[in-house]
């Protein structure tokens, strides 16, 4: 049902990947009807054979409920519907016993090819229709019982196939009755007609019910019950000219009602028609991109957008939308000789923050243009589809941080953006399993030489087990993966450290290579309540039990059943994550031994329901805020426990909680909002405690987030030289958790949007540089910032370059990456503080940049202070700060710290 739903959504959400409502469009100004023009095509099937009897039928683009022509095929499956007069079209075809299509493709009425008349005769509308096979039936009644005529019955289903998801329709006759002739298999069912609220079938946008239709058989009774709408119209311009064909969308807050859209006729004027009562907001932007997308009243951010209320059946007037063309980039890409090259992937990635970027696809010319971008800085990216041409970044760079940076000015487009890709080498090989049969796998190119699993090139094999990949001259290590088999890496190694590099070169070539993965092992069972009954949608997780590393992890079916498959043979922990459906985390409390390719079965999780609680999140202005990160503490530890996001309508719940005492942290990332805690707090030690109690899901924990203080500024290097990705942190007096934290771009300017007022230190770090924090050399002597209301100015600081790297990784003695920890690298002749650097608990490692000298490494978590390689700063091991130490294994108990240096 989830994937049904999303193929629903992905189809009925269209311009900004929504399109689901019933487009109402003003009606233009009536002018003398000329009815000589016609339409004319050819229907065939999928196999390319003309149809006979098949209907064509010819919709206005502005008010589609009335028909303005048909015709009928003939023998060679061609038609003509005469008599139509000047203006925008819309052209369904339809059959016996086949599913019905637009013109454009199996596509929504909504979004298919539109066809212009203008006093001739338009050739070529062809249509293709596919075999159905099963039937729907039912009727479209008003909430009053009343039968509606002329209603559109759409059936979505996933076809399987790459051409993405199956969608027919039908129209209900003067009883409200319909049939729509489908495909077999599961679908959901779209409700819509003109001047009422779009509806799914079933209990609302988020839990349609899902139909399933065998072969030959007809599903009856899938009846709909419309409710009237009300209306938002209004006018697009550009400031100065009415804009006609610019999209207007309205979204509701509440996420079970689907959104609607409307088109600006010629005069830029726009009817959303089919609104239930509630609020919504209003997005404006045409398909081609020619404007910049723009929210009611003049904003660039959905959250900052002005709220419409309506109450059907009124309507709302007045609405205006004044669009900014926008800007873009043009040019050609071709191979050395010249030749161009079709079906590249050209994408602008800003380099500025919330500024908008865009893609392209090469045509048979090798000409591409990029539509839709901001005035900002962007990298471009180049890579072929259909040829072995490598992928490079302009101008001919093969890394991003060494590209030429493309300045746009809206709106202007910059031409002669141009690109030649050099061929690649080939790197082939064969993926099987041990019986020989071919395996559809991953594989994972990596240059040789790189630290990390990073610069990967990726693809698929075929149905044959077969792979070709296009690389430059050198050494790779190849990894493939596939469900359910245990991962392989070049020369048949476990591992990345045992892998064996493969040499490609162009005159050489390189040797196909034979893969041959073996089954992994896997654990399966059931995931229960106390009753016995399964429980869907838990995430049950294995960790080594030796090692403490992530395993594999499965999702509970129906009924509670999982599988965990590719593990290798060994002891793993499990952990069942039911938190969504209410329940608390629950460990196995013995490790589970398993043996390649067999594996442990009927392991059963018994889940405790747990407790929780639910609000709202607003603006000042009670406009619900979405996106927000709402997340639970243990005030004893500030460790995580529980969290949750925000919906459009700014709800949020979060469960599956033990009794105990709770702080609660709002978040809405990159947003003029500050992090705030419950009851309207900035520090989390102010924070008001939240008690939880049993099963007991308590209600209205709501939180009103206020607009902060921005902080601009520049990082650069003693030189002067901007840096680039520099991290700034930015920490309260006292607190060890960042209020906010933000990047340099390519010019090394960095803006925090929101900080409350307040005290506050500011840690700045780069991975090539030495971390110092604002007025001080450590974080206990930093200077605070005092911030009130009003602007800072901005702050310019310069970070010493690196001789060398502390790298590892922090964990508890059960083997569990930990953090929220401080790691601190200490002058090992002054005992000064040189760099600091907290460990994220998101992957416990650390990667600390030190100037030249000799150093002793001081962790402390929660009040704890322990020293690596001794019990205190004098037994510490000195280490010395030439190139990276890495490989670093910290183990922190209340013990102290174990220290365990593998590589240097």
């Amino acid at each position: 049902m989830i994937k049904l739903l999303k193929l629903a959504v992905a189809l009925l959400f269209f311009v900004f990947h929504l399109a689901a409502g019933h487009p109402a469009v003003a009606a233009e100004k009536p002018v003398a009807p000329k009815a000589n023009g016609a339409i004319a095509g050819r229907i065939t099937d999928d196999a390319g054979t003309p149809i006979a009897g098949a209907a064509a039928e010819a919709f206005p683009c502005s008010a589609d409920d009335t028909l303005a022509g048909s015709a009928v095929t003939d023998q060679n499956g061609e038609y003509l519907i005469k008599g139509v007069v000047d203006g925008c079209y819309r052209v369904r075809f339809s059959g016996n016993d086949l599913e019905s299509s637009w013109h454009g493709g199996k596509q929504l009425k909504d979004d298919c090819a539109e066809v212009t008349v203008s006093g001739d005769q338009q050739q070529g509308i062809d249509g293709k229709l596919s075999e159905a096979g099963a039937v729907l039936t039912g009727s479209v009644t008003s909430t009053e019982g009343t039968p509606l005529a002329g209603a559109w019955v759409t059936v979505i289903q996933n076809s399987g196939t790459e051409s993405g998801p199956s969608v027919s329709d039908g129209r209900s006759d003067d009883k409200g009755a319909f049939s729509v002739r489908i495909f077999p298999g599961k679908c959901i069912v779209v409700f819509a007609r003109k001047g009422y609220v779009t509806k799914l079938h079933g209990k609302s946008a988020t839990e349609p019910t899902v139909v399933e239709a065998a072969k030959g058989k007809t599903v009856s009774g899938i009846n709909g019950s419309l409710a009237k709408g009300g209306r938002i119209a209004g006018s697009v311009t550009d400031g100065s000219k009415p804009l006609p064909g610019i999209y207007a969308v309205a979204y509701s807050t509440d996420t079970n009602v689907l959104p609607v859209f409307a088109r600006s006729d010629s005069s830029g004027k726009f009817v959303l028609d089919g609104l239930g009562s509630g609020k919504y907001r209003i997005a404006f932007g045409d398909r081609e991109q020619k404007f910049l997308l723009q929210w009611h009243d003049g904003k660039t951010n959905p959250d900052e957008a002005t709220v419409i209320t309506v109450t059907a059946p009124a309507t709302v007037s007045g609405i205006k939308g004044v669009l900014r063309q926008s800007g873009g980039i043009a040019g050609m890409v071709t191979d050395e000789s010249g030749k161009a090259i079709p079906e590249v992937i050209v994408i602008a990635e800003p380099l500025e923050r919330n500024s908008r970027g865009g893609s392209a696809v090469t045509d048979q010319t090798g000409s591409y243009a990029i539509h839709g971008l901001d005035s900002a800085h962007y990298h471009l990216s180049f890579r072929a589809t259909s040829t072995h041409h490598l992928p490079l970044y302009y101008r001919d760079a093969a890394k991003k941080e060494e590209a030429q940076v493309v300045e746009v000015t809206a709106p202007q487009t910059v031409l002669g953006v141009n690109q030649f890709l050099r061929q690649g080498v080939l790197l082939t090989g064969k993926v099987s399993d041990s019986s020989g049969e071919p395996v559809q796998a991953a594989v994972m190119v990596y240059p040789a030489q790189a630290k990390e699993e990073s610069g990967a090139e990726y693809g698929t094999t075929q149905p044959d087990g077969t792979f070709s990949m296009a690389v430059a001259d050198g050494a790779y290590l190849v990894e493939v993966r596939a469900p359910g088999y245990l991962p392989q890496w070049s020369g048949k190694a476990a591992t990345r450290g045992e892998a064996a590099p493969v040499t490609v070169s162009g005159k050489e070539g390189s040797q196909p290579l034979e893969v041959v993965l073996e089954r992994g092992a896997s654990i399966s069972g059931t995931v229960k309540d106390r009753t016995g009954a399964g429980i869907a949608r838990v995430r049950v997780s294995a960790r080594d039990a030796a090692t403490g590393d992530r395993g594999e992890s499965a999702v509970t079916e129906e009924g509670g059943k999982f599988t965990i498959q590719g593990l290798k043979s060994g002891a793993y922990r499990l952990k069942a994550d039911g938190s969504e459906q209410g329940y608390m985390e629950a460990k196995l409390p013995q490790p589970v031994q398993v043996t390649a390719p067999g594996g442990a079965e009927n392991i059963n999780i018994v889940l405790a329901p747990g407790g929780g609680f639910s609000g709202k999140v607003t603006d000042p202005a009670g406009a619900p805020l979405a996106s927000v990160s709402v997340a639970a503490y243990d005030p004893a530890t500030w460790d995580e426990v529980g969290s949750a996001y925000t919906g459009i309508s700014g709800d949020y719940k979060i469960g599956g909680l033990p009794e105990g005492s709770y702080a609660i942290r709002f978040e809405k990332s990159d947003s003029k909002y500050p992090v705030q805690w419950h009851k309207g707090k900035y520090r989390r030690e102010d924070s008001a405690r939240v008690e939880v109690s049993g099963t007991a899901t308590l209600g209205g924990l709501d939180a009103v987030l206020q607009p902060g203080v921005s902080l601009t500024g520049v990082v650069t290097d003693t030189g002067g030289v901007p840096l680039a990705n520099a991290k700034i942190e930015v920490y309260g007096g006292s607190e060890d958790e960042p209020f906010s934290d933000t990047r340099t771009d390519f010019q090394g300017s960095f803006t925090i949007p929101s900080l409350a007022p307040g005290s506050y230190r500011i840690l700045f770090s780069h991975s090539d540089h030495v971390s110092r924090w604002y007025g001080g050399s450590d974080r206990r002597n930093a200077a605070r910032l005092a911030v009130k209301e009003g602007a800072l100015p901005p702050l310019s600081v310069a970070l010493a370059p690196a001789r060398g790297k502390f790298s590892g990784k922090l964990m508890n003695p059960e083997g569990k990456k930990i953090g929220q920890a401080w790691l601190t690298a200490i002058d090992a002749l002054s005992g000064a503080a040189v760099a600091d650097e907290r460990i994220c608990e998101c992957s416990g490692e650390f990667h600390t940049p030190v100037p030249g000298g000799m150093y002793r490494l001081r962790v402390e978590r929660h009040g704890q202070v322990a020293w690596y390689g001794g019990n205190s700063q004098e037994e510490a091991q000195q280490l010395p700060a030439v190139g990276e130490i890495s490989g670093m294994e910290l183990v922190i108990d209340d013990k102290g710290v174990r220290g365990k240096q593998e590589q240097r």
